[in-house]
């Protein structure tokens, strides 16, 4: 049974003349890991604060677990904008220990969570000290003692080393595991193709695309590393529904573009011809794609 615990109906906000978000409309899923991709001044902070009950829309709605969203608490969200919500006067402990009254979590689940993220060396330090990557952990660690039903991230990854974000998108799928629904923004597109069930593509206030990650009709790059390949190869695949005028061939590494769904076709292809392969690349996720083809040179 799919339950729905964000719904967005044409939800609209002007700030003087401008009109920040311009008609938006989406439901997510509970469970769902969601993406919000666009460049900068999309209106992704402005969405997340709406939803988040931090403002409230001029028009149109905001339902969390079919409740009009207000500006009021909802221990239901948990929105964790940037580091800047943290005091600067309290240490990061104290952060933990607040939310944790509020969740109703006790002292050995705040204890297991600081060993988890691995912020005991400096937990007990104030928040003016923390660097930018420190003060993204102490959220990651919010976030897990918290578990509400929804959790909105705001460029959570800035800041983390290559190690730290692995970290996140292992918590991100432990929290949705738990049952809590993620929505989350980022410009490392990388990583958008590694974590998100479904992607959402913004500009001007408004929703442009969306995406499931899981569709097999996106297009991916992939390097193919062959042993030994012969400039005839690409008639090997002629007549066989692939696009051969989108494969490269460079010395001995092969660059295609091809559907998830013809990834095994592909390789069968390269198997029936005695073909040896020796490394596979997927190069480009399908959210740099369709980002540069929306919003082509915009900032990330």
């Amino acid at each position: 049974m799919i339950i729905v615990v964000v719904k967005l109906n044409n939800i609209h906000k002007k700030i003087g003349t401008k009109h920040i978000l311009n008609g938006i409309s989406f439901t997510v899923n509970k469970g769902d890991i969601v993406a919000v991709v666009g460049p900068n001044g999309a209106g992704k902070t402005s969405l997340f604060k709406a939803i988040g009950g931090l403002i409230e829309p001029d028009e149109g709605t905001v339902l969390i677990n079919g409740v009009a969203q207000s500006n009021q608490v909802n221990s239901d969200v948990l929105f964790l904008p940037d580091s800047s919500m943290l005091y600067t006067e309290l240490t990061g402990y104290e952060h933990l220990e607040f939310i944790a009254k509020i969740h109703k979590t006790s002292n050995q689940i705040i204890e297991a969570v600081i060993n988890q993220i691995g912020i005991k060396k400096y937990v007990n330090e104030k928040i003016r000290n923390y660097s930018l990557g420190m003060k993204q952990h102490l959220l990651l660690a919010i976030a897990l003692i918290a578990r509400p039903s929804l959790i909105i991230f705001d460029e959570p990854l800035n800041g983390l080393d290559p190690s730290s974000i692995k970290m996140f998108r292992r918590i991100i799928k432990e929290l949705k595991a738990d049952g809590s629904t993620i929505i989350f923004s980022s410009h490392i597109l990388a990583e958008v193709d590694k974590v998100a069930d479904r992607i959402i593509f913004i500009d001007a206030g408004r929703t442009v695309q969306e995406v499931n990650v899981s569709d097999s009709k996106i297009e991916r790059a992939y390097i193919f590393e062959l042993e030994s390949p012969s400039n005839d190869i690409f008639s090997l695949f002629k007549n066989k529904e692939f696009n051969i005028d989108k494969f490269q061939l460079q010395e001995n590494r092969l660059l295609v573009r091809l559907e998830r769904e013809q990834l095994t076709p592909f390789l069968g292809v390269l198997l029936e011809n005695n073909i040896i392969l020796n490394e596979i690349t997927n190069v480009k996720g399908e959210t740099d794609n369709i980002y540069h083809e929306l919003y082509g040179e915009k900032n990330e």
